[in-house]
């Protein structure tokens, strides 16, 4: 038991090592704040933790190394997933400080505070942006890591799968695996926003890609897994205005026989590494992120983009031509023959590959970003000033209307070192299964006014060692200071 407990230790001591974050994401983070009015004062931060626990359903609370959140927020998957994330961090990374935010996990990144003619005054934190990196908003990693152990166990079952299998005994082709799926809807279905075929990008893209396995066969293997998953759009019955996504002869050919392009069955995640290269094409959703891309980079394999404007919190460490190549349906296949015929190129664009895997998405990697983000957000909206305050964080938390509020304490899972399942099987559930403890903000309320109160002992104590008990009876009104009163009132 003694044993394990010290392994454990020296896990926690190693996550919570601060990598350097990559200085062209630091960049770019904090030019994501910048659109939003910096806060200077307590009541500054007073006014953003308000208006952001206001919102259950977004808000997360970062507090005393616990992460809390309404149990309306843990409603969809992705919630769920970030802030199991988020509190494998705060386990292991005890540098974590106190912070709120709102979080959106809509694979757009657009979010109803972010939207409107007139910018809202605090961010959304969302895991991509579909249309570009003007969009509005603060990026953090998708949820699709699950948690820093499980992503550390999978790493490491993949990469020992590519160490086994030599470049020179791969497939000489391009290889994706995914479905295709008709985003197309009425002009006027109250239900959508947008033109009739604002999500088809996508799907347009994955389409185009796989009908290049058709007419390159022995370069290009990008097919549906199912054919329940491989349902085009017809552009006839369904066509999108101003001749958008026009479909080319042969991409009309695959829409009208599925069985073309499709090829039964899941590939596990370290069977992609039977392959030389890789492909991450936009999401089937809206055309932003796909979970896909998160695994690419430790395959050993050459990573191939399809042009697209989405962006994740780390494409800016990313270069084109080094870290991966860019194609679209008219460059796909040369680009897999042009390496072919020139293995040196190949073998530097697998080496920065592995680079962006060692320094950017490594399980440390992703903690120190995330720590970065908290570390901005908090500076920018003066948040420190209220919740590292217990003072002042047990008169806003007891002065807060919580009638309404079912909080929850995530607590993150812990697993004993050999024992994830990184199965087929396991790879694809995308269900999660969040362990948490019910608090109230009474609890968080107490908890701080303990730290206040012992706090004010520690200064009592060493005022009266100072003054020798002199004015005993004036030092003795610190038991609550004014900062706190003034906040009461």
């Amino acid at each position: 038991m003694r044993l394990y407990a010290g392994l454990w230790l020296a896990a926690a001591c190693a996550y919570d090592q601060h990598n350097e974050v990559d200085a062209r994401i630091r960049k770019a983070l904090k030019k994501s704040l910048e659109p939003y009015p910096k806060g200077e004062s307590k009541d500054d931060a007073i006014h953003y933790v308000r208006d952001v626990l206001s919102f259950p359903e977004s808000a997360v609370l970062v507090y005393d190394h616990h992460v809390i959140v309404d149990r309306r927020f843990l409603r969809p998957e992705k919630s769920r997933k970030h802030v199991n994330f988020l509190a494998s961090i705060v386990a292991k990374q005890k540098s974590i400080k106190n912070a709120a935010y709102a979080f959106s996990g809509n694979s757009t990144g657009l979010c109803g505070r972010d939207m409107g003619a007139k910018r809202a005054p605090y961010p959304c934190v969302i895991i991509a942006k579909a249309y570009g990196t003007k969009q509005p908003g603060v990026l953090v990693p998708n949820p699709y890591h699950h948690d820093l152990d499980y992503w550390s166990a999978l790493r490491d079952h993949i990469k020992a799968r590519a160490s086994s299998r030599p470049w020179k005994t791969r497939l000489p082709l391009v290889f994706w695996r995914g479905n295709v799926l008709d985003r197309w809807h009425a002009p006027d279905d109250p239900r959508y926003a947008g033109d009739s075929c604002e999500n088809e990008f996508g799907n347009h893209a994955r389409l185009a890609a796989m009908a290049e396995s058709v007419l390159h066969p022995d370069l290009v293997d990008v097919k549906c897994f199912s054919k329940h998953k491989c349902r085009a759009r017809d552009p006839d019955e369904r066509p999108c205005p101003d001749e958008q996504y026009l479909y080319s002869d042969t991409m009309r050919r695959v829409q009208r026989n599925s069985s073309l392009i499709t090829d039964h069955g899941h590939v596990a995640k370290e069977n992609y590494t039977r392959y030389k290269y890789v492909l991450n094409l936009p999401g089937s959703t809206s055309g932003s992120y796909s979970r896909n891309l998160n695994h690419l980079w430790f395959l050993g394999s050459v990573v191939l983009f399809w042009k697209a404007r989405f962006t994740e919190w780390y494409f800016p460490a990313l270069t084109e031509g080094a870290t991966h190549l860019t194609v679209d349906s008219s460059t796909l296949a040369l680009a897999v023959r042009m390496l072919e015929e020139n293995p040196k190129d190949a073998k530097v664009l697998r080496e920065k590959a592995s680079d962006v895997d060692h320094r950017i998405m490594c399980p440390s990697c992703l903690a120190a970003y995330v720590s970065e983000v908290i570390d901005e957000v908090r500076a920018h909206f003066a948040l420190g000033k209220l919740l590292d305050d217990p003072c002042a964080t047990h008169a806003f938390f007891d002065a807060l209307n919580c009638q309404r509020r079912d909080l929850v304490i995530i607590r993150a899972t812990a697993r004993p070192a050999g024992s994830f399942d990184v199965s087929e099987f396991m790879q694809r559930r995308l269900t999660t299964n969040t362990t948490f403890a019910k608090t109230t903000c009474h609890e968080i309320a107490s908890r701080a006014h303990a730290e206040c109160r012992a706090r004010d002992r520690s200064i009592l104590g060493w005022l009266r060692a100072k003054l020798g008990g002199w004015h005993t009876a004036q030092v003795s009104s610190l038991d609550e200071p004014p900062g706190t009163r003034r906040l009461r009132g």
